[in-house]
């Protein structure tokens, strides 16, 4: 008979990361999927961890049918917000065959895996962004709210910030440097065409634009530090409202928090930590500790 495994899932608003582990948190096997965001798009997000979830079990030479023994734990961005989480925790127990399943929101899993069982201040910032800190076990979430109210500083943030900049340099109210020739190249050099691509963009279209921006700016395009610095002075305003005075450890995670370290003022950069787990082994441990190890 097949032993009871874990599926632990973090998903976002790019891409997903699924793990299999056995009941002693041994990695099985892994796969990576496309973007989860129950807020942006249920439905395809639901068909994604659907392929996400069939992939990670095929690399593992899992059958379909040991999920019905197995227990699955997903941290999606969104989750928390209205009855979205509850709903996909359904789908997951039902139409997906596990035999329990918890959906916890990305924030969730990530102070799980990152600040564990002590105390300290996470920013995690990819396509989108959060912030938590905790202390003396009470722990305080902060932001994730989305692109159109909040996600400061996050990889979909600065991409809008990037087509605002290109479009104030076709206005020539800002100064034309390579990265705005070069995007307005992307659009066939029209501004309507970027602002019908924001017409209906995704978090995910926007955090796409992150690689090409960092690279320009450390050609020290004007326009590409412009827009970093934005979103910099975003990142430690958020901060020093939460931790300014706080000399708990700091961590700035997630594929652009990871592009932040290096600049931040020294008063934060002395504070940073290195993570021992991730948002991954975070879902891991909450699994575990519903099986009761």
């Amino acid at each position: 008979m097949t032993t009871q495994a874990i599926l632990a899932i973090d998903g976002g608003g790019t891409h997903c990361q699924a793990v299999l582990c056995d009941m002693n948190g041994t990695e099985l096997g892994r796969a990576d999927g496309a973007f989860a965001n129950l807020v942006t798009d249920f439905e395809q997000s639901r068909q994604n961890l659907s392929d996400l979830i069939n992939a990670v079990y095929e690399a593992v030479g899992r059958a379909r049918v040991d999920r019905s023994r197995d227990l699955a734990v997903l941290g999606i961005a969104g989750a928390e917000i209205g009855g979205a989480g509850k709903q996909l925790e359904e789908t997951v127990t039902n139409a997906f065959g596990f035999a329990a399943a918890k959906v916890l929101s990305d924030r969730d899993i990530a102070v799980e895996g990152i600040l564990g069982d002590e105390d300290g201040t996470l920013a995690q910032i990819g396509t989108g962004s959060f912030f938590a800190q905790k202390q003396g076990g009470t722990i305080r979430p902060i932001g994730g709210w989305g692109l159109t109210l909040g996600d400061e500083a996050s990889g979909a943030w600065l991409g809008r910030e990037l087509l605002r900049s290109v479009l104030l340099s076709h206005d020539g109210l800002m100064a034309s440097t390579d990265i705005t020739r070069a995007i307005m190249e992307m659009y066939g050099n029209s501004p309507d065409e970027i602002v019908l691509f924001a017409g209906t963009a995704l978090p995910g279209d926007y955090a796409s634009l992150v690689p090409m921006l960092f690279d320009a700016f450390a050609n020290d395009d004007q326009v590409a530090r412009h827009v970093v610095g934005l979103g910099l002075v975003s990142l430690e305003t958020v901060l020093m409202a939460v931790a300014g005075d706080n000399q708990t450890r700091l961590f700035v995670t997630g594929g652009v928090g990871e592009r932040y370290r290096p600049l931040l003022s020294d008063h934060f950069r002395a504070r940073l930590a290195l993570p021992t787990g991730d948002p991954l082994s975070g879902a891991i441990r909450v699994g575990r500790a519903m099986l009761g190890h």
